[in-house]
């Protein structure tokens, strides 16, 4: 799914342990909950460009995790707004993705395809993600974003294995850093 084409037309999303992960692979990052990313002119009409990958890891505050039930039926959300900045400000999208409590103290990542974006792209200098919880319990506390082009996706699934297997081996940290 990852691979080829797929990866301008569709999302994914993964949720990981933090440990191993290295942060230096994106670009842009911020403490907090919002991150800009400056870009190439006429990045939508780049056929080597497939799309945006973000990162953001969340934090519990004591209670929740005291507290967590998990038995709630009620889906905890992180919603990705998606702005372009030109001339003006332009809202492209929101993206809602369901978390479980389990996220709390963890890495998710996230790519945005091309095909989220417009060709309004072609007009701007940067673009901006807002990344926010419907859970009050829970809130951003660092994330990243990437311009992504196919060849970046080597990289990026070999970190999601690296991750996914509990952490890089230090060859791959010393590449993608």
């Amino acid at each position: 799914m990852i691979q080829g084409s797929h990866a301008s037309k569709y999302h994914f999303f993964f949720g990981f342990s933090l440990k191993g992960f290295q942060t230096c692979w994106f670009f842009h990052q911020s403490v907090g909950s919002m991150v800009i990313c400056y870009i190439p002119p006429n990045l939508f009409d780049n056929k080597s460009w497939i799309g945006f990958s973000l990162y953001v890891t969340l934090k519990g505050h004591p209670y929740d995790l005291l507290n967590n039930d998990n038995d709630s039926v009620t889906p905890h959300s992180l919603y990705i707004d998606l702005h372009t900045h030109g001339s003006s400000i332009s809202h492209v999208a929101t993206v809602t993705l369901p978390i479980d409590a389990k996220y709390s103290n963890q890495l998710l990542l996230f790519h945005a395809p091309q095909q989220f974006l417009k060709e309004e792209l072609n007009h701007c200098w940067e673009v901006s993600a807002f990344l926010r919880t419907g859970n009050p319990d829970v809130e951003v506390e660092m994330c990243g974003i990437r311009v992504v082009y196919k060849q970046d996706l080597g990289d990026l699934i070999e970190m999601i294995f690296e991750c996914a297997l509990g952490g890089p081996n230090d060859e791959h940290h010393h590449r993608l850093c």
